[in-house]
């Protein structure tokens, strides 16, 4: 399977291995396919010995807790990813890397084209704006709402200056710590 994100653009090939008693042998192309969709894919599946996907299966394992951390309102994972090489971290697997480090070349993100960047670094934005502090003291805010794009930090400790102004929004507020 050549797997896009469009029927269209999907196929799929049925190789058909001949091997004499030696392991010889050869391939025969036995069907060509293109503008495949899923219900193609999940019969040929069921059929087949052995199938090949060219598609990436996995994400970047960074890229869970800073989406939870967004959502949450905890900005620790998110502002761990402050910057360029944060932002890579969120973008490439550690497959994409070695292959980088090996090859020089630099794969597709499987998580991140160029619309995606701008977002990730206006998620970490976000974090800095709620917690201008950071790194807090453990525990300073406590989370409520979703999404840090909406919440922002409010200070819960007496002896802490309390965040004014428009970093309060509704009951909604930031937790900073990590």
């Amino acid at each position: 399977m050549d797997l896009a994100a469009a029927t269209k653009k999907t196929a799929a090939a049925v190789i058909e291995w001949d091997l004499d008693s030696h392991g010889q042998g050869r391939a025969t192309l036995a069907h060509l396919a293109l503008d495949v969709d899923d219900q193609t894919i999940v019969e040929l599946f069921g059929t087949s010995d052995m199938t090949g996907v060219d598609c990436p299966v996995g994400w970047p394992d960074a890229l869970i807790p800073f989406l939870t951390g967004h959502l949450d309102n905890v900005a620790g994972p998110v502002l761990e990813h402050d910057g360029i090489a944060g932002r890579r971290l969120l973008a490439y697997r550690d497959t994409d890397r070695f292959c980088t480090a090996r090859t020089g070349l630099i794969p597709l993100s499987v998580s991140a084209d160029r619309l995606a960047h701008p977002a990730m670094r206006c998620a970490v934005i976000q974090a800095k704006i709620a917690c201008p502090a950071w790194p807090p003291v453990p525990g300073w805010l406590r989370p409520a709402g979703r999404g840090l794009s909406g919440g922002f930090a409010q200070d819960l400790g007496p002896q802490r200056p309390r965040l004014q102004g428009p970093r309060q929004h509704g009951n909604r507020t930031a937790r900073c710590a990590p």
